[in-house]
């Protein structure tokens, strides 16, 4: 359920700004797409943004798919990891991986599941996510990781803004009921 009413389908049917959401996401509006569509002005900015999130940033999808899921399984927002596990398991993750982001400490050690890339953006992830402030330790491992400086701000900027997703579906109490979005 959400804390305010979602738009109806029917209501959006020859919405322009709604058919311009529908074309990024295949032909289809998710919950929190018909709540945002309340706010033209946001929905516009959040639309032509998360466009570039998830197209136009030099992470590979894979990693972009994976931070998207750790931030949502570390701010608790199932909507979040449901909406981005297919497509992380689409570009090549595994479902062991999604099913270890049920114990986040494990994610940060595992070098059998996760190579050094996933552990370093997932650690960057969570202190981003829980202490906002991100040490010199975990900021050094993350450029050794990512060493070009157009892929660290990328995932910088690609947690900040998940996380700002997470808030969002989780502010207004948008959720996955039977597994849909």
């Amino acid at each position: 359920m959400s804390r305010i009413a979602l738009r109806t389908e029917n209501e959006l049917a020859l919405d322009p700004l709604a058919s311009a959401v529908r074309q990024r996401r295949g032909g289809h509006l998710l919950r929190m797409d018909r709540l945002m569509l309340h706010s033209p002005i946001f929905t516009r900015g959040w639309n032509d943004f998360s466009r570039m999130l998830t197209g136009g940033l030099s992470l590979p999808d894979r990693l972009s798919q994976f931070v998207m899921c750790v931030v949502g399984a570390a701010n608790g927002v199932d909507y979040q990891l449901l909406s981005h596990a297919p497509r992380f398991l689409a570009a090549g993750g595994s479902r062991a991986q999604l099913d270890a982001l049920a114990d986040m400490p494990a994610v940060l050690e595992d070098q059998r599941l996760f190579d050094r890339q996933e552990r370093a953006a997932a650690r960057l992830a969570l202190e981003m996510t829980h202490d906002i402030h991100v040490s010199d330790g975990v900021f050094a491992a993350a450029h050794d990781a990512f060493p070009s400086a157009e892929t660290l701000v990328d995932l910088v900027g690609l947690i900040a803004a998940y996380n700002m997703v997470s808030r969002f579906v989780a502010a207004f109490g948008i959720s996955a009921e039977n597994g849909r979005l």
